[in-house]
């Protein structure tokens, strides 16, 4: 059996079903409430890079 929709209406109905699973999968995520710690973790401070950077050029100085 072929489908007999115009591929405009093809078109929309995929655009629309996505949007539906896109909505139903946002519905079912709970957001994890150590999230922000495991972030500070993972992704250092801008102060931490900077002192990190600071570290690495003046032991570049003192090697040479």
């Amino acid at each position: 059996m072929t489908d007999q929709r115009s591929p405009e209406i093809q078109r929309r109905l995929y655009v629309l079903l996505a949007l539906m699973k896109a909505a139903d999968d946002r519905a079912r995520f709970v957001p994890n409430p150590a999230a922000p710690n495991l972030e500070a973790q993972v992704y250092p401070s801008p102060g931490r890079i900077a002192a990190a950077a600071q570290r690495t050029l003046q032991g570049a100085n003192v090697h040479g």
